[in-house]
């Protein structure tokens, strides 16, 4: 297994959340983004699981573009709306 296999999950997911009758929100999908790179951070981070127990290596640089994703991702799914945009709840 390569790092390309690994990053369709996300892009399937991201064709969902944004597809012609979406299955979920823009918001969900940060979440998600955020939550599973926030763990990619731990894990890479972590001795004995910075090489996803063999399969891809997630250490050195590849933490901090982790985090930096997490960090952007968490901010739009987490953070607080500014304002309801009209005809929406």
């Amino acid at each position: 297994m390569n790092t390309r296999t690994f990053a369709t999950v996300p892009g399937a997911a991201f064709i969902l959340a944004t597809g012609g009758g979406a299955i979920m929100s823009a918001t969900a999908y940060a979440q998600m983004v955020a939550v599973a790179y926030g763990l990619l951070v731990v894990l890479g981070l972590l001795p004995a699981t910075n090489t996803t127990f063999g399969y891809i290596p997630i250490y050195g640089n590849d933490v901090w573009l982790h985090a930096a994703i997490a960090i952007a991702a968490g901010i739009f799914g987490f953070g607080r709306p500014t304002a309801a945009m009209p005809g929406r709840r």
